[in-house]
């Protein structure tokens, strides 16, 4: 088997991650000048494959939740969708090939994309050069890169830059306002000669050889959480006491109240972001799950 599998890597077939730390570990089938992997060196790369998968799933589960909160009107066209793929089947009923298929190419599918783009888990990746190379900028300006360099690519800012994500609202203001704000799953959902032209600076599980080996996973569990959730509950932002109060005491109405309460919520999206091995939010954002319908 061991002789089999490094026949294997050395044709270049594709093979899991699983596997290829199995090979890695195997003696037998090490390349010429490398060493095989200590056992140690195999858990330890697991455990970071399995809590790199989970924080990441958390962390933008946290995100989808609140940019939803903070726009209603996404909601209600997300629950729609979940209305006319699931119906009223039991979860048990649900088919990931199909369904959850469905769900991820259309408004669902969306928002998880359009949650990325703005609040990706992972604010860089560190990339090394194999062989030297030469790379155009958007400015059609060439660069030298030598073999071996380490090449940071800036995912947050790739993601916010206005000339590869134009608004879809002509009454977004961009500047030092907050990202939430721009929420548009919408510019997710376009059309097959769209689709296929694709946009390159759309790429949340990295791309190539190198790319999130737990994309499909991510994409699947992050659907069916969002999918369970959302057809059963809604989420309502809830008001700072304070705000109540202060609209009370200056005869302000409800919609005041409401406004000053999204704007809260838009600011702690913005200023109130921390960034461990991955962005996570800081500040304390309040609503509430109520029933759909209710």
């Amino acid at each position: 088997m061991g002789n089999d599998k490094s026949k294997r890597v050395g044709e270049g077939s594709l093979i899991s991650f699983a596997e290829s730390l199995v090979i890695s570990s195997n003696a037998e089938s090490k390349q010429e000048g490398s060493r095989s992997l200590t056992e140690a060196e195999v858990l330890g790369n697991m455990f970071f494959y399995v809590m790199a998968g989970f924080d990441t799933t958390s962390t933008t589960l946290s995100f989808v939740f609140l940019l939803l909160a903070l726009h209603p009107s996404c909601q209600v066209l997300l629950q729609q969708q979940l209305d006319e793929v699931l119906g009223s089947k039991a979860v048990s009923e649900w088919d990931a090939d199909d369904h959850l298929q469905q769900l991820l190419t259309g408004y669902l599918g969306a928002v998880i994309s359009e949650t990325l783009r703005l609040y990706h888990p992972v604010a860089w990746y560190a990339r090394k050069t194999v062989h030297h190379t030469t790379v155009t900028d958007s400015k059609g300006v060439s660069h030298e890169i030598p073999a071996d360099t380490i090449i940071m690519i800036d995912v947050a800012a790739i993601g916010r830059h206005p000339i590869y994500w134009p608004s879809e609202n002509a009454d977004t203001e961009r500047g030092e306002c907050s990202p939430a704000l721009d929420f548009e799953p919408s510019r997710w959902l376009k059309s097959e000669a769209q689709a296929d032209q694709g946009n390159g600076a759309a790429f949340p599980f990295s791309s190539g050889h190198r790319m999130c080996p737990g994309k499909r996973f991510a994409e699947i569990e992050m659907c069916a959480m969002v999918a369970r959730f959302f057809s059963q509950f809604s989420l309502r932002l809830v008001p700072e006491d304070i705000d109540i109060m202060q609209a009370k005491s200056a005869g302000r109405d409800q919609a005041w109240v409401e406004q000053r309460t999204k704007e809260r919520a838009a600011n702690a999206l913005f200023d109130g972001l921390g960034f461990g091995h991955g962005i996570y939010p800081k500040f304390h954002t309040s609503f509430e799950i109520i029933p759909r319908h209710q």
